[in-house]
C-alpha cells in the first residue's frame, strides 16, 4: 500500500516584520490620501512629485509615490499657478 501523507492545516502567525508603511519617514503620506485630504487630483500630486516640485520619493515594491504634506502646504501658500508655471 502506499502511504499518503496528512496534511494538516496550520493556522500561521503574524510575521514580527513591521509594516512597510512605518519605514517612511514622518510626514509621507500616499498620493492618495493627499489628494483625498486636499482637494487635488492624485495624478496632479504625482505630476509635481516627479518634477520635483514638492518633497517626495518613490517607496516599495513597486515604487509607488509618496509625498511630504509640508511641502504640500507650502505649495497652496505660494500658489499652485506660480508653481505650475515655473515662478512666471
Amino acid at each position: 500500500m502506499k502511504k499518503t501523507k496528512e496534511k494538516k492545516l496550520v493556522k500561521k502567525e503574524k510575521s514580527g516584520k513591521p509594516d512597510q508603511l512605518s519605514l517612511l519617514p514622518e510626514g509621507y503620506f500616499s498620493l492618495i490620501v493627499l489628494s483625498e485630504k486636499y482637494g487635488y487630483a492624485k495624478d496632479y500630486i504625482g505630476w509635481l512629485s516627479r518634477t520635483g516640485r514638492i518633497e517626495a520619493m518613490r517607496y516599495g515594491k513597486y515604487g509607488q509615490w509618496y509625498a511630504f504634506e509640508n511641502s504640500l502646504k507650502e505649495l497652496e501658500k505660494i500658489g499652485v499657478k506660480a508653481i505650475s508655471e515655473g515662478g512666471k
